[in-house]
């Protein structure tokens, strides 16, 4: 299993996505930095917005395209049957697969925090912002929350790979899942407490919202970017549920993989 680890990370490595991923990085850095620029107030704050912003998009985009191809293509190429054919279960490979992805996006997800916090230390504003930037355990924690985040895209992923036989519909579904999911919550906000919400949308929209984030998770709960932002730290227990309910998911969808690759045919 560990070979199988290794070989992951090394297939990730070799695929030419880390370079793609240092490109995009350095893309969001800038548009980030031209954010900053083009604002008359609290450049520093914007500036680490809209870096946070591009950085998890692009993050996520890169984890389910590990999954793609490190998991599914193995399942397309039949090329599963021969790593079957080593005494190792169905399980035990999609947990090595998992794990090898895990790596992957640890590792990415390392590398923007520390550009985006190295770009954010060298900036030479040109004034003192009245509410400064936390750049210090806040910071550590918003990474910390998106790397939850998009761990559990990640094993949402693999559960669709799981049971797709659909090229690229994993990962467009898995993409939707993450863009659904961030965008429950504030839409579940709105009808509740805007008086601008229309009454006809709250009956019909209200209730299947609801419904949604009853057995879905709620993405949004992981956003805790306020608090290097602009240092209003979210209520402890709100943040501790937010980890409990991605950590959980994570498995369950991980659990509800290895069930559907035990009983696919691969053949």
């Amino acid at each position: 299993m560990k070979q199988l680890i290794w070989l992951s990370i090394v297939s990730g490595y070799r695929s030419n996505s880390f370079k793609l991923l240092i490109i995009l990085c350095l893309g969001c850095i800038g548009l980030a930095w031209l954010s900053a620029s083009f604002s008359a107030r609290s450049p520093d704050t914007i500036m680490l917005d809209v870096g946070l912003s591009l950085l998890r998009i692009v993050l996520t985009l890169m984890g389910v395209f590990w999954v793609q191809e490190l998991y599914y293509k193995d399942i397309e190429r039949k090329a599963v049957i021969f790593l079957l054919a080593y005494p190792i279960s169905r399980g035990q490979y999609l947990l090595a697969r998992f794990t090898g992805v895990s790596l992957l996006v640890s590792c990415s997800v390392a590398f923007s925090a520390l550009l985006l916090l190295l770009v954010m230390i060298s900036g030479d504003a040109e004034y003192a912002q009245a509410w400064p930037v936390n750049l210090g355990g806040p910071y550590l924690a918003t990474w910390l929350f998106f790397w939850l985040d998009i761990m559990l895209v990640v094993a949402f992923a693999f559960l669709l790979c799981s049971v797709s036989e659909t090229p690229n519909l994993p990962t467009v579904c898995a993409l939707g899942f993450s863009v659904a999911m961030h965008a429950m919550g504030p839409i579940l906000d709105f009808l509740r407490f805007s008086a601008a919400a229309d009454q006809s949308q709250k009956l019909l929209i209200q209730p299947l919202i609801e419904f949604f984030l009853a057995v879905l998770p709620d993405l949004d709960r992981l956003d805790i970017r306020p608090w290097t932002l602009y240092n209003e730290m979210p209520p402890a227990d709100l943040m501790g549920l937010g980890a409990i309910m991605a950590i959980a998911y994570t498995l369950l969808f991980l659990s509800l993989s290895v069930i559907c690759l035990n009983r696919r045919e691969i053949n």
